[in-house]
């Protein structure tokens, strides 16, 4: 199948956790990146595709990078047959691309559409980053992850129910 019956596949009609059941790892994926696509209508950043990766700590679910404009997700989130572990990473995930969009933004000829006050925030949060395996504390309270996580936690019910909504109407 080429990737672009993958991608109509991943887009036929059903429930996004039913069809997340019945589709492999790429179709998967497919699906996220078709999530990430509809909340660029609202929030303006392009959604970074997706790669799945095994890491050496698979504790980790995922990581943004904005040098390379990707996302690296854990592929057993992939592999799993409940989608709300991959869902959440790929949100927060994205999130982070929104972060680092806004900052970007702010500096060139559209910064008289950020809230310059939060985006400076948010800069600085992302210039002194600390990665969790510094100190797991100071990065769970650091803005840009209390940012992402709340994002996911908000979204995350949305894109599940998403098609529901499509559907019906």
């Amino acid at each position: 199948m080429s990737d672009n019956q993958d991608r109509k596949a991943a887009r036929s009609s059903g429930d996004f956790e039913e069809r997340w059941r019945g589709a492999d790892p790429t179709e998967r994926r497919y699906m996220l990146e078709d999530a990430g696509r509809r909340l660029m209508d609202e929030y303006e950043a392009p959604p970074p595709p997706i790669y799945p990766e095994r890491f050496a700590d698979d504790r980790l679910m995922g990581q943004y990078s904005d040098e390379n404009f990707r996302i690296d997700l854990n592929e057993h989130s992939l592999e799993n047959n409940d989608p709300h572990d991959a869902v959440d990473t790929y949100l927060h995930e994205y999130r982070h691309a929104w972060q680092n969009y806004e900052v970007q933004k702010s500096h060139g000829a559209l910064a008289h559409e950020t809230d310059q006050a939060e985006v400076r925030a948010m800069e600085s949060s992302l210039h002194e980053y600390v990665d969790p395996s510094v100190d797991e504390v100071r990065y769970r309270e650091q803005l840009a992850e209390r940012d992402a996580r709340d994002f996911a936690s908000e979204h995350s019910i949305e894109v599940l129910a998403a098609e529901q909504r499509e559907n019906r109407e």
